[in-house]
């Protein structure tokens, strides 16, 4: 009489706890590594004090604040505001 040994048979049944980490570290390979913009810290001096206090902000909200200052600054000047402007010459 012949013995028929099956696949499934020499294999040890897996864990449901061992497949669900598998199949986590998986995928972990397969996911993109997706890092958040890191905060670039400064000290800003406040308005009307001699404080200063930290501001942490990304690259990409420092730059805007910079073209926001930069325009805001545009503007005054072309709006003759201050000493020495086409509207208030001093």
């Amino acid at each position: 009489m012949a013995t028929v040994f099956s696949a499934q048979a020499a294999e040890p049944p897996a864990s449901k706890a061992s497949e669900a980490r598998r199949l986590q570290a998986l995928a972990a390979r397969k996911a993109p590594i997706v890092s958040e913009p890191r905060p670039i810290c400064e000290q800003v001096q406040q308005m009307g004090s001699h404080f200063r206090r930290k501001v942490c902000a990304t690259a990409e909200a420092w730059e805007a604040r910079r073209r926001k200052d930069a325009d805001q600054m545009q503007r005054a000047a072309d709006s003759g505001a201050g000493c020495g402007g086409v509207g208030n010459p001093c």
